[in-house]
């Protein structure tokens, strides 16, 4: 029971934020004019400062596993190369497949992913989701960037690709926070609470915004896909990658950070960068949400069996 409160208390925040966003533009208080350019201030400021703030807390230093953190980078990009072959089979909308394979592998790691690592393995399961932060952050940036550039309808120019990706806030505040960490930079207590904030909205505003970007009469026009999407990030990777973590000797802290990635419903900034990138913008929202929902469940399914195995 109690695993079934830390998952439901990581993830019923993220619900209501949804649900008072929804309930707010119901009240007049979005519109899609501002809708799109709040989706933009959480693309290029609130997601990147709650990244850049995430990534350089960590203490790469001390606790950096690099085997875990080459295993953790495969997970990644296994999912996609499986994902880019298997879902042209369900859609053959190119947009819509750029939103599917980035909600498969790309996990909301940092906004639900900390809690939850503290919750199982105190600070120093913490300590360890942190450090993976920090490598796997940006490449799921990256990998998105060129991902949804491709089925986005962009160019397959190499250098164009190549600019999306050095041009992007995400990927630019992972690099600016590996660089503090690495360094040891200390900011001015003013500008630490200044960042703080901002990082709070970075935890707020993109989740009220797509509440706010929910079509409830759409939904069932995405159905089949939504189902996909969610049954193949909730419990299709996780089924066959946890296994695969076992038995290659990972367990407890090192386990909890691996376990969050694998079933952590998509990433909010995923809904975002496909709407600023031109994929399948209603559908990657639905994903985040529903995902979100539904993880209480799959979420606490995972966390209860693995204790039950005594891995954590």
């Amino acid at each position: 029971m109690e695993s079934f409160f830390i998952a439901f208390n990581a993830v019923m925040p993220m619900v209501l934020l949804a649900v008072i966003g929804y309930l707010m533009k119901l009240k007049g208080y979005f519109s899609d004019s501002n809708i799109g350019a709040l989706n933009k201030a959480c693309f290029q400021v609130f997601l990147p400062i709650l990244t850049f703030r995430n990534i350089s807390n960590s203490d790469i230093k001390s606790i950096f596993d690099l085997s875990l953190v080459f295993f953790a980078c495969a997970i990644v990009i296994i999912t996609i190369i499986v994902s880019i072959f298997v879902i042209p089979i369900f859609t053959k909308d190119k947009k819509n497949q750029g939103s599917l394979i980035q909600a498969i592998y790309r996990s909301n790691y940092v906004i639900l992913g900390l809690p939850i690592a503290y919750y199982l393995g105190g600070d120093l399961g913490q300590q360890i989701a942190s450090t993976l932060i920090m490598v796997i952050i940006p490449l799921y940036n990256v990998s998105a960037v060129i991902i949804l550039s491709i089925y986005g309808g962009s160019s397959l120019n190499k250098k164009v690709i190549f600019i999306s990706i050095i041009k992007n806030p995400l990927i630019i505040s992972s690099i600016l926070g590996i660089i503090v960490s690495l360094l040891g930079i200390q900011f001015p207590s003013f500008i630490n609470a200044t960042i703080k904030n901002f990082a709070s909205l970075g935890s707020i505003m993109p989740m009220l915004v797509l509440g706010a970007s929910i079509n409830l009469s759409r939904v069932t026009a995405n159905k089949k896909l939504l189902i996909i999407g969610m049954v193949s990030k909730l419990i299709v990777v996780p089924m066959i990658f946890i296994p695969i973590s076992i038995l290659l000797g990972y367990t407890n802290e090192k386990f909890i950070g691996l376990l969050i990635m694998l079933t952590a419903p998509p990433a909010v900034s995923s809904a975002v960068m496909a709407k600023e990138m031109g994929c399948n913008f209603e559908l990657s929202t639905q994903l985040v949400v529903f995902s979100t929902i539904l993880s209480s469940l799959t979420v606490f399914f995972w966390i209860f069996l693995v204790s039950y195995l005594k891995l954590i």
